[in-house]
């Protein structure tokens, strides 16, 4: 990676020993919430896959193992995944979303129903992807922010689905100082596509941000004005997703 080898193996990680103060909350299936970012290797991905649940590894092992839905649903959600990542064009950029989100859940959900929501929230996008990816390829991929500051980092997931849409996954963070609290914000949603080179995904009635594409390697986020004319809130106070990202 080219932008700060500090962000790429840390980002904002419950294994990086930060403490956080987390943003409001926000609705519905594209929303701007609070969360934990974990880096994407295999190493801190720390449920186990497959699950064994005759001997569980861990305490959300143990959750999911049980209830019989949890556990079904984590295997329906794995069996996908596998099959996906096999067939894409994507596999990269599909096994980052996944692994990122399995980490960053470790220690977030506290029971079954927790777990259940994630997984079919991954079943979702998992279902809906475009194993050819043609005229939206370009924006498939992982992307860093162009950082201004050490302290404010930010990142995106991009992946094609069918029927032209595309699935965005991404978190920033804001630090007044080394001393201040984190703020973390999540971006996460699904949004249509119709021009080859930007599209606007709207979140809740806080957030509207706009996507444009440089070239294949460059995207630049753009949080717009509200229709009363305020400004957006996509990541919570003082946590912006603005700026020019760079795909990885």
């Amino acid at each position: 990676m080219k932008i700060h080898l500090f962000y790429s193996f840390c980002f904002v990680s419950l294994l990086c020993g930060l403490t956080h103060s987390y943003a409001a909350n926000n609705s519905a299936s594209t929303s701007a919430s609070a969360s934990t970012v974990t880096h994407t290797t295999s190493s801190t991905t720390l449920i186990h896959r497959p699950i064994n649940c005759q001997s569980p590894k861990n305490t959300p092992e143990k959750i999911i193992c049980q209830e019989p839905s949890t556990f079904a649903l984590y295997e329906q959600m794995n069996t996908l995944y596998q099959q996906q990542v096999q067939a894409s064009r994507q596999a990269k950029t599909i096994q980052m979303v996944y692994q990122n989100g399995l980490a960053s859940i470790h220690n977030s959900c506290k029971n079954a129903a927790c777990f259940e929501s994630f997984f079919q929230e991954q079943i979702n996008w998992l279902t809906l992807l475009d194993k050819q990816v043609e005229r939206l390829q370009p924006w498939s991929g992982f992307y860093l922010r162009q950082a201004r500051t050490n302290t404010n980092p930010a990142h995106i997931f991009i992946l094609v689905l069918q029927n032209s849409q595309l699935y965005v996954s991404g978190h920033a963070q804001w630090q007044n100082n080394q001393q201040s609290p984190i703020q973390i914000g999540q971006l996460k949603g699904f949004s249509n596509i119709n021009l080859a080179t930007s599209f606007t995904m709207q979140q809740s009635k806080q957030c509207i941000v706009k996507f444009e594409q440089f070239n294949n390697s460059a995207i630049s986020i753009t949080e717009q004005k509200l229709p009363d004319g305020q400004a957006s809130v996509c990541g919570g106070i003082n946590v912006k997703f603005n700026g020019t990202y760079f795909k990885q």
